[in-house]
């Protein structure tokens, strides 16, 4: 499979994830207590490996910064940041994923 097919094949799922994510937020929605529920931790853990959040991995592994990233890479990671998903998985990480 080419880089080009690659690449076609992650819009194809993320336009297909997004799609879902926007038509039926009850899916994604928090457990009372405020934590995120097991479709949001699948989600965001699949999504981590596209949008690269700060606070991904452990203290002894953390995903490489942004800015260390080639530049075509980086824009891919910026464009799927952008998108309502990509947004959604950085606050999820944000607000729950923290180190000790």
């Amino acid at each position: 499979m080419s880089q080009a097919e690659r690449a076609a094949d992650l819009e194809d799922s993320w336009i297909k994830l997004q799609s879902i994510y926007e038509s039926k937020p009850e899916l994604f929605a928090s457990l009372e207590d405020g934590r995120p529920n097991a479709c949001t931790i699948y989600t965001c853990a699949l999504c981590a490996l596209v949008v690269f959040p700060s606070n991904y991995g452990y203290p002894s592994y953390t995903i490489m910064p942004l800015e260390s990233l080639p530049a075509d890479f980086r824009e891919l990671v910026t464009k799927y940041r952008s998108t309502k998903l990509g947004q959604f998985v950085l606050d999820t990480y944000a607000k729950h994923r923290t180190f000790a």
